[in-house]
């Protein structure tokens, strides 16, 4: 009998394990559709100061100017580890200053945020050092997607990702030093799996400028079996007087020891 009790038990605990159950967005990660209700709205336009955010709420920030030119010079921050909000941003364009010293949008304190990219496009610029969307930390994840039909655009600022990470110096005497930059970004994640058919529209990130009309000190290049030494890149130097080597990944080396005009689609750093 008392077999018989413990074998009915088990096989309900079986079928209760079988049924659906309800879960939240913030328990399953990024949200699979856009919700018909927000727990607050932002219109950028007329707005002045920063935008904190530190729970797990959804937002809807948008701006209401029919402008193609506006901008907004403020940062969105997400702050503290218990964070992990649902933002939902439409005809965002967000340019801070060059020497804001700060991303456009920031995970911050071991933050974790979904960002999704709605309806209109937006653009992102980030502030000298600072990438366009910067996560500080390895703890916590950022999720990006964009609706079908939306781009969004991040350009980083000078030495830093379009999506990523500040420019990284271990100076801490350095004017763009950043003290919260422990592994940041790691956990990144882009698109949606579950709904690619919503979620399929474009994200263009750019890294910014390693350097602008910067005299070139010396060429780097070595031998073929041709004759000619062929073009690796140039050494340079930076604001600081260090040296950088620049490898030429594609294009025409246009000058040496005069100025030399660096794009980043061209370039990149030596390892």
């Amino acid at each position: 009998m008392k077999k018989r009790i413990l074998s009915i038990l088990l096989l309900c605990c079986m079928v209760l394990t079988m049924l659906p159950i309800t879960a939240s967005a913030a328990e399953t990660g990024a949200m699979d559709n856009i919700p018909s209700s927000f727990d607050e709205e932002i219109d950028l336009v007329g707005r002045t100061s920063d935008i904190n955010i530190k729970d797990s709420r959804t937002y809807y920030i948008y701006s209401s100017s029919n402008d193609p030119e506006w901008v907004w010079t403020k940062k969105i921050q997400i702050n503290g580890k218990k964070a992990a909000p649902h933002i939902f941003l439409d005809n965002v364009n967000i340019q801070v200053k060059k020497d804001a010293k700060t991303p456009a949008i920031e995970l911050h304190g071991k933050a974790s945020a979904y960002l999704y990219f709605i309806n209109r496009d937006s653009k992102l610029t980030g502030a000298t050092g600072r990438a366009a969307i910067q996560k500080n930390r390895s703890e916590g994840q950022l999720c990006v997607q964009v609706m079908k039909d939306t781009t969004v655009t991040c350009q980083g600022g000078y030495k830093a990702a379009g999506i990523g990470g500040s420019w990284a110096t271990r100076n801490i005497a350095e004017s763009l030093f950043n003290l919260d930059m422990y592994g940041h970004g790691a956990n990144m994640h882009f698109g949606s799996q579950t709904n690619p058919s919503l979620w399929s529209g474009t994200i263009i990130a750019k890294g910014g400028e390693v350097l602008l009309n910067t005299k070139a000190t010396r060429l780097i290049s070595r031998p073929t079996a041709e004759g000619p030494n062929e073009v690796l890149g140039v050494a340079v130097e930076d604001e600081n007087g260090d040296e950088l080597l620049i490898k030429a990944n594609k294009g025409v080396l246009l000058a040496s020891g005069i100025v030399l005009s660096l794009v980043c689609s061209f370039f990149g750093i030596l390892a």
